[in-house]
């Protein structure tokens, strides 16, 4: 059942698909979007992709699906039978880095939290961990495009400059509303002004505690660690510019 105003705008054949790129407030876009679906018609990313739980579906239940939220990539879509619109939140990508460390550093059970506590490993070895890690590799080293380009395999490494053009195509479509992780309010008031959300106060979850904060983190880091550094960032931060241009119309 649903149960406010906009129930009618959800329950027509529109799907509404949150690409959940990690350390970015997805967690908090999705307290505010999943209690307004029955759980027949959502899928989300516990224990395994939304991808892979979509391919195993029925068509039946495939055809109930109103909401996807969770890590995805662009192109989930073209699994489902209606037509879809993208949720995305975007943050500079230093600091997403920064606290998906932080977050795994305090998650036992994230798979890789024994290797970071076991070795005590800092922002600048957990960079370096990605470089035998294809699946890591691929999250760090500008994770974001990729996951809005719609290739997050290690395939997709090597392949920067088309990646980039594809994500901000698809930023630029009129299928995605994106907004930004320090701008988040301002994301939940547009979401509010388009009828995909209903009035409330948006909830802060999964928000780190007080650490080392991205510049005091830097400076901790070797020379090398800092090339890396520049090198998993500079696209993401170059598909940022130009979402902060499409914003600022």
């Amino acid at each position: 059942m649903t149960k406010d105003p906009l129930a009618k705008a959800r329950s027509d054949l529109s799907i509404l698909i949150h690409l959940h790129i990690p350390k970015t407030a997805g967690r908090s876009l999705n307290t505010l979007l999943r209690p307004l679906y029955s759980n027949e018609a959502q899928v989300h990313a516990t224990g395994a992709s939304p991808e892979r739980k979509i391919q195993e579906m029925s068509a039946e239940a495939r055809d109930g699906i109103r909401l996807v939220a969770g890590h995805c990539s662009h192109g989930v879509h073209l699994l489902l039978p209606h037509p879809a619109r993208y949720l995305v939140i975007l943050r500079a990508p230093g600091p997403r880095l920064l606290s998906l460390y932080k977050y795994i550093f305090r998650t036992p059970s994230h798979p890789l939290h024994p290797i970071l506590h076991r070795g005590a490993l800092q922002f600048g070895d957990f960079l370096e961990l990605a470089e035998d890690r294809p699946h890591l590799r691929a999250e760090l080293h500008n994770g974001q495009m990729r996951r809005i380009a719609g290739d997050m395999t290690p395939e997709g490494i090597g392949r920067e400059d088309e990646l980039l053009n594809l994500a901000c195509a698809h930023l630029a479509s009129p299928n995605m509303t994106f907004g930004f992780t320090e701008q988040f309010d301002r994301f939940v008031a547009k979401l509010k002004t388009e009828g995909i959300l209903p009035d409330a106060t948006p909830p802060q979850v999964n928000v780190a505690p007080p650490g080392l904060n991205f510049e005091r983190a830097c400076a901790t880091l070797s020379r090398s660690q800092k090339e890396r550094l520049k090198q998993y960032c500079a696209y993401d931060e170059r598909m940022l510019a130009f979402a902060y241009g499409q914003a600022a119309g």
